[in-house]
């Protein structure tokens, strides 16, 4: 008889959020289940239960998994950018936020998803989607120092980049850039948006 497939409790949690992302990606929100979840992780109906009280509790889980793996993205791409100008940080760190979006749209509407805008419940969340916006808030202080940047609040100068790219990146992944005249190449529109971005605080 062959032994039944188990999962120790870390492994569980994982693997229901893994699931979970493949329901998003291939189904959309709206096929998100618990049920659904389990099944995909081969697992009983109730196994969920055992990490989340419910699918809002799910759906922050596979949020907070997008925000760890937007930061990491982010910040490999910034070690990797061998400049010390301020600015090509700046510009690196909101490419690769548009680049994240491209590469998994789906991942990028789950971790804004209406249901999680009110994040209290859920503080290791809030941590986690703390820290992109850190490191975008970094760069632009970077920029302000070197003079590059107006020297202006760097909350709001950093508010108005992340509104930038982030628009751009939900736009584009919901298929509403095409037929504007646009040729889709989010590449190269990232980089126009960020060169208009800088425009705009240049002092």
């Amino acid at each position: 008889m062959a032994k039944k497939k188990s999962y120790h409790h870390g492994d569980l949690r994982r693997a229901l959020i893994e699931a979970a992302l493949r329901v998003i990606r291939e189904d959309g929100i709206r096929g998100l289940t618990l049920r659904e979840t389990a099944r995909r992780a081969g697992v009983s109906h109730a196994a969920p239960a055992h990490h989340f009280k419910d699918l809002s509790g799910l759906l922050a889980a596979v949020a907070q998994r997008g925000f760890e793996d937007l930061y990491a993205a982010m910040t490999a791409a910034v070690e990797a950018e061998d400049s010390n100008d301020p600015l090509a940080r700046f510009q690196t760190v909101g490419m690769a936020y548009v680049a994240f979006a491209a590469a998994d749209p789906a991942c990028i509407k789950a971790m804004f998803h209406p249901l999680l805008a009110d994040r209290s419940a859920y503080p290791s969340l809030e941590a986690a989607s703390r820290r992109p916006f850190d490191l975008l808030l970094a760069s632009v202080a970077g920029c302000q120092k070197s003079g590059q940047l107006k020297s202006m609040d760097t909350r709001v100068a950093a508010l108005f980049a992340w509104c930038a790219v982030h628009g751009l990146s939900i736009l584009f992944s919901d298929g509403h850039i095409e037929g504007k005249g646009f040729a889709g190449d989010w590449e190269a529109l990232a980089a126009d948006m960020t060169e208009l971005v800088f425009t705009g605080l240049h002092a």
